[in-house]
C-alpha cells in the first residue's frame, strides 16, 4: 500500500484535501500544532473532523516516561481510535513506544540513523518517520539515510514515513529509494495537480477541444 499524508495542523487546508480523496491521513508536530489558532485540542478535534475516516498523527510532547504514558492517554481519549502517537527517538520515547505499541498504533519520529529505526522496530512501532530534507541538511550522507532505513527495516512490520518533503523531486528522490509512504505540506502536496505543463496542455484542450459537455 502506497500513502500520501497532510502534513498540517490548518484545518481549512484539511478540509481541501479531504474533498482531493487520495490522502491517507494527516500527520501533525508541536510546531505546526502551535501555528494554529485554536489550543491544540480543539485544533485535533476540528481536524479529525475535516478528514473522516483517516488516521490522526499527534506528537508527545513531555520529555520524561511518567508524562509521555499521561499525555498518551489525554490524546487516546481525545481522538479515540483515530490516534496514531508520533514519540520522539529518545530514550524515553522508546521506552513508552515499548508500553504503548501492544495496544496503541506508534510512529518513532525524529528518525536520523538506523539504529534508531531498529530499536523503533523492536519497540514495537507501527511506523517510523524521518525527516528528508533535514537529513540532506544536518547529515554528511543524509541522502543515503531514506535507502538505509528501507535495508534496516526490510522483512519488519514496521512502515517508514518520509517527512520534511519541500519539493515534487524530493518525492521522487525519497520513492525511488524505496518509501511508499510520505507526509507532505499542503503547498507541496498542491503543485502535484497544478504542475505548469499539464495545466497548458489542459488549457489547449478546453480551448481547441470538443466533449460531451459541449453545447
Amino acid at each position: 500500500m502506497k500513502a500520501f499524508y497532510l502534513d498540517s495542523a490548518n484545518v481549512e487546508q484539511a478540509k481541501k484535501v479531504a474533498e482531493w480523496g487520495w490522502v491517507k491521513g494527516i500527520t501533525t508536530n508541536p510546531s505546526l500544532l502551535t501555528r494554529s489558532e485554536y489550543p491544540p485540542e480543539t485544533t485535533l478535534l476540528n481536524l479529525a473532523a475535516a478528514m473522516p475516516g483517516v488516521p490522526v498523527f499527534y506528537q508527545l510532547t513531555a520529555p520524561d516516561l511518567d508524562n509521555m504514558l499521561r499525555e498518551a492517554d489525554r490524546a487516546r481519549q481525545l481522538l479515540q481510535e483515530r490516534l496514531v502517537l508520533k514519540i520522539p527517538a529518545t530514550t524515553a520515547g522508546l521506552a513508552a513506544c515499548a508500553r504503548l505499541s501492544p495496544h496503541q498504533p506508534v510512529a518513532v519520529t525524529t528518525v536520523y540513523h538506523t539504529a534508531q529505526a531498529l530499536a523503533a522496530n523492536a519497540a514495537g512501532a507501527q511506523y517510523l518517520i524521518f525527516y528528508h530534507d533535514r537529513a540532506l541538511r544536518r547529515l554528511e550522507d543524509g541522502h543515503q539515510l531514506a535507502a538505509e532505513l528501507v535495508r534496516a527495516l526490510a522483512g519488519t512490520s514496521t512502515q517508514i514515513i518520509a517527512a520534511s518533503i519541500k519539493s515534487l523531486e524530493e518525492i521522487y528522490a525519497v520513492r525511488m529509494a524505496g518509501i511508499t509512504h510520505l507526509t507532505v505540506p499542503f503547498e507541496v502536496l498542491a503543485q502535484i495537480g497544478a504542475y505548469e505543463p499539464t495545466l497548458k496542455d489542459v488549457e489547449a484542450f478546453q480551448e481547441t477541444g470538443s466533449g460531451l459537455l459541449e453545447e
